[in-house]
């Protein structure tokens, strides 16, 4: 026997049959708040009994266009098959791009002065029922979403080939920052910062020392474009430089092809850092 959701008692939060799927308004209403839910909460089943219309309005693809009709973000993955005469089983997936709103109010003929769904509506599944969410039901929906969209963001870092983006449409603008509380995002360090100062002094025809003099002269590190390090038990214990400072540096060189990095801490009172040779024994 059907509930007032259109459901049975053999319902749970992630599965749902409707003994009798004549495709009357109040079916397809049913289905449609069953299939927002479940996309809303954990995805599921919905097992279609006894169905009196006709099959290709079931299809994949019908059933997305009319689902997706009247709720957005789009509900993606929909899928139907054929489970015997007259039977349909539904799957919907968990949906990535939760909460799925109601877009507009529908009206419910069988039941004057109500509807079926208002406006800015968010549908979860409690149990075997269909209900509009409360506060803990949408603060659930959007922690979800913001570690998926973090997790979603820090692939896309690791992934240097492929521009910053989400999804299919604009890049996400991301700013470096050690301020308290700020996401940590880790690079591909072998693939943005590919050079140590001995094989950025190679790349350049120069030595070891003569790079990281000119790193120091041209003050690369702390900028996170140009160097990243690793802090170890005495200073850093790992320091790569990107291949923006290797540009920067062969820029100086073609301008004054002459230029001595070493004479040119010297005059500023400073030092260059020279590499420490291992004691012998």
């Amino acid at each position: 026997m059907s509930t007032t959701n259109g459901t049975s008692s053999a319902d749970s939060e992630t599965r749902a049959v409707m003994s009798c799927f004549t495709g009357t308004v109040e079916d397809w209403m049913g289905l449609v708040k069953t299939l927002v839910a479940m996309a809303n909460t954990a995805g599921g089943r919905i097992l279609l009994e006894r169905v009196e219309c006709s099959s290709a309005e079931l299809e994949s693809a019908r059933l997305d266009d009319k689902v997706n009709r009247y709720a957005g973000p789009r509900v993606r993955g929909l899928a139907t098959c054929a489970r015997g005469a007259g039977t349909v089983e539904i799957l919907v997936p968990e949906s990535e791009s939760m909460p799925h709103v109601f877009k507009f109010d529908l009206a419910d003929p069988g039941r004057p002065g109500s509807a079926h769904f208002h406006s800015g509506q968010v549908w979860v599944r409690h149990g075997s029922r269909n209900e509009p969410a409360t506060p803990e039901d949408l603060q659930r929906i959007l922690r979800r979403r913001m570690v998926t969209t973090l997790e979603d963001l820090r692939e896309r870092v690791l992934q240097a080939d492929e521009p910053l983006a989400l999804r299919e449409g604009e890049g996400i603008p991301v700013r470096f920052s050690d301020e308290p509380g700020a996401v940590a995002v880790v690079p591909d360090v072998d693939q943005t910062y590919p050079f140590t100062a001995r094989t950025l002094g190679q790349a350049l025809g120069k030595g070891q020392n003569w790079a990281a003099a000119a790193i120091e002269c041209l003050e690369m590190k702390g900028k996170p474009e140009l160097w990243f390090g690793s802090k170890g038990a005495a200073g850093y214990a790992v320091q790569r430089y990107s291949e923006r400072a290797a540009e920067i540096l062969r820029a100086r060189l073609r301008e004054d092809p002459a230029w001595n990095p070493f004479a040119e801490l010297r005059g500023k009172g400073r030092r260059p850092a020279r590499r420490r040779r291992p004691a012998s024994r």
